[in-house]
């Protein structure tokens, strides 16, 4: 398993379950690929349809000791869903829900919480040495 990937290859693109591995053998990224086309314009003008496959579902991506280092779902390649960051120690340093790659909603970054409203962000709160300050955008 040392430094390897398992996946289904079809026409050249990853579908269907996949594991890549550092070379220590630790798990490093688990996930599920989806095939599709997309539309790809060529340098004669001319636009034609390129197979390609997207993250699809739970993603999690992990540290060379096996730690969690991240955590996410998508939908046809866009974050949809919660995503989650967290550091060698396994705090959590990030969360946050999107809907097809835009924010929604809270996002909670290290020690700051950040309200976004229609992908703006409108609203802060920081903690900094036990005291919350606020601050509109």
């Amino acid at each position: 398993m040392k430094g390897q990937i398992n996946g289904t290859l079809k026409k050249g693109i990853y579908v269907g379950p996949y594991e890549e591995y550092y070379e220590n053998g630790q798990l490093k990224k688990k996930g599920n690929y989806v095939a599709g086309f997309q539309y790809v314009m060529s340098d004669m003008g001319f636009v034609r349809m390129d197979a390609y496959s997207w993250q699809d579902g739970l993603w999690k991506t992990f540290y060379s000791d096996g730690k969690i280092k991240y955590q996410g779902t998508y939908k046809k390649g866009m974050a949809h869903g919660y995503e989650r960051k967290y550091s060698r120690d396994g705090d959590l340093k990030y969360d946050c829900k999107f809907l097809k790659n835009f924010v929604d909603g809270k996002c909670h970054m290290y020690k700051k919480f950040i309200t976004y409203e229609n992908n703006r962000r409108i609203k802060g709160i920081t903690k900094i040495n036990n005291v919350f300050t606020e601050k509109n955008f």
